[in-house]
Order: C-alpha cells, then sequence, then structure tokens
C-alpha cells in the first residue's frame, strides 16, 4: 500500500445527449489536450462501491445532504495487479478525494471483509482514517459500477473534463476484477459531463459550455445502479 493522493477540486455535472456530446467533444478538440489514456478511443473504468449494511451512503446521496462520501475500489484493467481505494467526500459543490493505492491481493482481502489488511506495512494517517471508517460503520461491498470515459485537459488551470458513456451496473457481481460481470444499463442514450477545476474556469470554456446551454444537475452512478434494488 502507498501513500494516499489528495485531490480537493470543485465539480460541475451535466447531462448531456449523445449529440450534443458529440458536438461538443468536437469543439474541446479544437481547444484541449486529451488525456493521455484516451488519445483516440475512450478508457474503461470499473469502480466497486461500497455501503454499511443499512445503505447510508446511499440514502444519504439520494436526500442530496450536503455533506456526504462514497468509498470504492477502482481499476482501469481488471487483469492489473494494483487498483486504487478511494475516500470521496462532497460538501456542496466542492469535492475532496483520497486515494490510496493497493496490491490485488490487499483488494481482494479487502472485498472479503479483511478491513485490517489497511492497517499493515505502518499505514499511513489516510490509510487509518478509512480504515476506521470501513471498521466502524461496517462497509461492505455494494455495486459494480463500469462506463467508458473520454477525458480533456487544460493544465494551465489545472481543468478536467469527462465525458461518460455506456455506464452499467451490477449488484449480483462484488468482485473489481471479475471477467465478465453481467451488468445492467444506466444510461442508454446519455452522456454525464463533469466538469473539475480548483479555482475558476478559463472564460473561454465558459463561454463554449453556455453556447450549449447547459444545466446542471446531480447525478451519482453509484446511487443510480442502485436504486432499482433498494
Amino acid at each position: 500500500m502507498s501513500d494516499a493522493m489528495y485531490i480537493n477540486r470543485s465539480e460541475y455535472k451535466y447531462l448531456l445527449s449523445l449529440k450534443d456530446a458529440c458536438e461538443l467533444q468536437r469543439k474541446l478538440d479544437l481547444l484541449l489536450q486529451r488525456d493521455a489514456h484516451c488519445p483516440q478511443d475512450p478508457y474503461r473504468i470499473r469502480s466497486l462501491y461500497f455501503d454499511t449494511p443499512d445503505n447510508r451512503d446511499y440514502h444519504e446521496n439520494l436526500a442530496g445532504l450536503e455533506c456526504r462520501r462514497k468509498i470504492r475500489l477502482r481499476t482501469y484493467d481488471p487483469g492489473a495487479d494494483t487498483c486504487k481505494l478511494e475516500l470521496k467526500e462532497k460538501k456542496g459543490e466542492f469535492s475532496h478525494k483520497t486515494s490510496l493505492f493497493l496490491s490485488r491481493a490487499d483488494a481482494e482481502r479487502l472485498m472479503q471483509g479483511e478491513r485490517q489488511v489497511l492497517l499493515q506495512n505502518r499505514p499511513s494517517p489516510d490509510a487509518l482514517r478509512i480504515y476506521t471508517e470501513m471498521e466502524t460503520h461496517a462497509y461492505r461491498p455494494s455495486a459494480l459500477i463500469e462506463y467508458e470515459r473520454m477525458a480533456y485537459l487544460y493544465p494551465s488551470f489545472d481543468v478536467r473534463i469527462t465525458f461518460d458513456a455506456e455506464i452499467r451496473s451490477s449488484e449480483s457481481c462484488q468482485d473489481l476484477f471479475a471477467a465478465a460481470p453481467v451488468y445492467t444499463p444506466l444510461l442508454l442514450n446519455g452522456v454525464i459531463l463533469e466538469v473539475k477545476f480548483n479555482e475558476h474556469l478559463p472564460r473561454f470554456l465558459t463561454g463554449v459550455f453556455r453556447s450549449f446551454r447547459l444545466n446542471r444537475r446531480a447525478f451519482s452512478k453509484y446511487a443510480s445502479g442502485r436504486i432499482t434494488t433498494i
């Protein structure tokens, strides 16, 4: 387990039609650079979300509470030897994310309920914090979410813009590294646009978004993936 990474940013979300998403991507291709993971095609993200036995995080998200959190394992390749454990906390439009890198073996133990794996090898303060949260509230795997992402960067303002499509979920499979999970589609004809930045967006980008008449809206992949079964 390696040291934590910290990200504290503003985050805006929008729901786009496939047509508007394609048009906006064409415009951004002229203005921004693509993320190194998707020079041509989108890349895949798979996350295994954890929740408490009474589904506290799900219900707080659904209620729209200003302060809420999510805990998840995340991989970009189910065959990889490592993954990330993330604690994402939100307060209004601001988000703070702490990430720990885990070996595949440690992640598999965590999925089996061995939360003490986070305490091995002189754990960092953030590992202790995530362990305490997971142990105190008995977090366990609850839903697998997967989607395809296209990402754009504007490094001088530390802006990251992502388009998430083909969002799908599974509650029958709770293995981050499963070879072929059976999924249920969540958003057949839409794309989630996320805009993340530190202080403010450059003026030319706000102009681009204004031209598309985008309306901000809340959308949780995790909550949407569980809403049909809770």
